[in-house]
């Protein structure tokens, strides 16, 4: 599938309707009613078997299913993807309820980060897929959860466990569980980050994974589009230069790329001087936009066993090449129109250093 990279930086007055092909398909698909009207621009690029894995099917479905019947049996794919993902939410959701009941039985109250916590807040439960339930847990307890979640009882859960938000925010735990809020699951109350907190950490995670899920620019998009009325901003982006530059350039990605609605934002003006390098970055990630294809998965066997048998040693190590998205956030690096190379080199001898030491 064939991207079209933008021809100059995007600065303001970039036309931001001017979309790519996938990106024009998946603008507004968070929206109850996003109709879409040409359909000859379905055509400009392929709807590939990769796109089922992208994580974006039943959004793509639910952007085009106004035009289904013009296109043949094209969309068929992905409307059973959305039915799918519908089923798939059901028992996602039976699963978090229980979860949060086995962890308070064992005195713990963790915190559901990601997955339902935005997928909730789809018009439709098919428009999201979901894999782990991903919990934050206080740190003091998290050798607790841990020997918990060895249990047979808990084993039959998909549970990614984080110690505090490690990984996750730049915040403090305590900081953040005091703004979480309580939302109805059935017939459980779950405990989620506040909608503030909320946004930062989906921010966040789509820098660290180097922007390559198409689904993350949409939930960014979605987050921003439905934040309430009191939605404060000083929490959600704080006053640190290095936070308001990561986080303008997350909701600026998905203004350029998706349409998202940034007017409200208070630093706006920033979010729309993405680097090019950045957007380029992305549309070339979304190239080849299933997991299998993009780090971690797309590492294949661990780097140790090439200790054993260097063949093959060069194309490892060129599949871990970090991008050039996810090494500067790693680094802790500013988005800007510098060159990004330094950046993924230190980030490489950085993780070398780490595997050689564990070694040791």
């Amino acid at each position: 599938m064939m991207l079209r990279s933008p021809k100059r930086d995007a600065d303001p007055g970039d036309d931001s309707a001017k979309r790519w092909p996938l990106a024009e398909v998946l603008a507004q698909s968070w929206k109850t009613f996003p109709a879409f009207e040409d359909c000859s621009r379905v055509y400009t690029f392929h709807i590939t078997p990769t796109l089922l894995n992208s994580g974006a099917a039943g959004l793509i479905w639910w952007r085009l299913k106004s035009v289904a019947s013009q296109l043949g049996d094209v969309l068929s794919p992905f409307e059973q993807a959305y039915t799918y993902y519908t089923i798939r939410t059901a028992f996602h959701e039976a699963q978090a309820q229980r979860v949060f009941t086995f962890f308070r039985a064992n005195a713990i109250e963790p915190v559901l980060v990601k997955g339902w916590t935005v997928g909730r807040r789809y018009p439709a439960k098919g428009l999201r897929p979901y894999g782990d339930i991903d919990l934050a847990i206080r740190e003091s307890d998290y050798p607790k959860a841990l020997a918990l979640a060895a249990t047979p009882e808990a084993r039959r859960f998909n549970l990614d466990l984080h110690k505090g938000l490690e990984n996750l925010d730049c915040r403090g735990f305590d900081e953040v569980f005091e703004r979480t809020q309580l939302v109805e699951l059935g017939d459980t109350r779950v405990r989620i980050p506040s909608d503030e907190d909320l946004l930062r950490i989906v921010c966040l995670h789509l820098l660290r994974h180097g922007g390559w899920r198409p689904l993350q620019f949409c939930d960014v998009a979605l987050l921003l589009e439905t934040r309430s009325p009191n939605f404060n901003w000083d929490i959600c982006i704080g006053r640190s230069r290095r936070e308001i530059n990561w986080i303008s350039m997350a909701i600026g990605l998905a203004h350029h790329l998706v349409g998202a609605d940034i007017e409200g934002y208070p630093y706006a003006a920033q979010a729309r001087r993405v680097p090019r390098w950045m957007i380029e970055q992305v549309l070339k990630s979304w190239e080849t936009p299933e997991p299998t294809s993009n780090a971690p998965l797309s590492y294949g066997k661990p780097m140790r066993e090439y200790l054993r048998q260097p063949r093959g040693l060069l194309g490892a190590l060129k599949r871990r090449w970090p991008n050039p998205i996810e090494a500067t956030y790693a680094l802790n690096g500013s988005f800007n129109r510098l060159p990004r190379f330094p950046y993924q080199l230190a980030e490489s001898l950085r993780r070398a250093a780490r595997f050689l030491t564990a070694r040791v």
